[in-house]
């Protein structure tokens, strides 16, 4: 049922993705990463990333010296690098949770197979909401 439902929203996402708010989500940070860019907000963009980071510690490492670099300062690295760079972290976020999330289901397993079951259940109602709530 789960496989089944990330593939159902995986499709979903490649055909349109705003109607997803992981979706949704990429698209706003690639919004955001070409204004902080272009108007050198270095301190708000370092801030910003230190907060989302506290929860994604892979990313704390090159995002923040990339997005304060000036567009125009002729570095090699260009807006799209930026938005990538932190796109990647994001999905690697996505996919972490969603691990833990997993892990839900499988220690109720331990209770027995209708506990699993209905902790899937919930798991896939509960994804179902968040992933397409905008």
């Amino acid at each position: 049922m789960l496989v089944a439902y990330h593939i159902d929203l995986l499709r979903e996402m490649r055909n349109d993705p705003l109607s997803t708010s992981l979706g949704l989500a990429g698209r706003t940070r690639a919004l955001w990463v070409q204004t902080i860019m272009k108007s050198g907000k270095d301190i708000l963009a370092v801030q910003t990333l230190r907060n989302w980071t506290m929860a994604a510690p892979f990313l704390s490492c090159w995002a923040p010296f990339m997005i304060n670099l000036p567009v125009d300062a002729g570095t090699e690295i260009s807006v799209e690098d930026v938005v990538e760079t932190l796109d990647r972290g994001g999905t690697h976020y996505t996919l972490g949770m969603r691990g833990y999330y997993l892990a839900i289901p499988l220690a109720l397993w331990l209770f027995g197979p209708l506990w699993m079951l209905a902790g899937a259940l919930l798991l896939l109602v509960t994804r179902y909401r968040l992933d397409r709530s905008i």
